[in-house]
């Protein structure tokens, strides 16, 4: 766990059995952080529920959709779940609202962020697999499914085989974290023209 405003690290936790772990995210009403298991387990859809005060693991879940990344939009109270190309927009409980297909449907769904008014999805695309871009990428839809945007992630370590693994913004920048050696967290500007 870190403090955001200048990256010290608070607390680690005990290592804890969350699968591939592929995304994560906050849910201030529970007061717990959501895990995206992202393995065969369960159909791709199961999620692992931790204490973000103590770091400990409290339960195990099953969602309606295969989860490779999930968000929650305290703002809307709804969640966006992307199993692979389709989001999927759920209520706090978990009530369906709608699903939308990806405009950009290729390469490996990796994190998502949901501001309330836009999905961000991060992509990989695997450089040494044929079919896959070799690309990092994020993905802009609006809440109601439009396809605004598409753009490769520039700059170092986005060469080579660093995996982006999930975005958020925090004070108006955007953050990508890296599976790489050694792993990092990037800040970058969204630059209009070209992202």
């Amino acid at each position: 766990k870190f403090d955001l405003k200048d990256w010290t690290l608070v607390d680690v936790s005990d290592a804890l059995p969350t699968g591939h772990s592929n995304d994560i995210t906050y849910v201030p009403e529970k007061n717990v952080l959501m895990v995206a298991d992202c393995t065969e387990k369960d159909g791709w859809a199961g999620v692992y529920y931790v204490d973000p005060d103590t770091l400990e693991l409290l339960n195990y879940g099953i969602l309606p959709y295969g989860c490779r990344g999930l968000d929650y939009s305290p703002i809307l109270q709804q969640y966006v779940v992307t199993g692979s190309y389709t989001h999927n927009i759920y209520d706090k409980d978990f009530n369906h609202i709608r699903s939308f297909n990806c405009g950009f449907p290729r390469d490996t769904t990796q994190g998502l962020y949901c501001d309330g008014s836009y999905v961000y999805d991060a992509r990989w695309g695997d450089y040494t697999e044929p079919g896959y871009s070799g690309d990092n990428r994020l993905l802009i839809h609006s809440m109601e499914g439009e396809f605004i945007s598409e753009g490769i992630i520039k700059g170092d370590p986005c060469k080579g085989n660093s995996e982006n693994e999930n975005v958020f913004i925090y004070e108006k920048m955007f953050y990508v974290g890296y599976y790489n050696s050694p792993r990092t967290v990037n800040e970058y500007v969204m630059v209009p023209v070209n992202m």
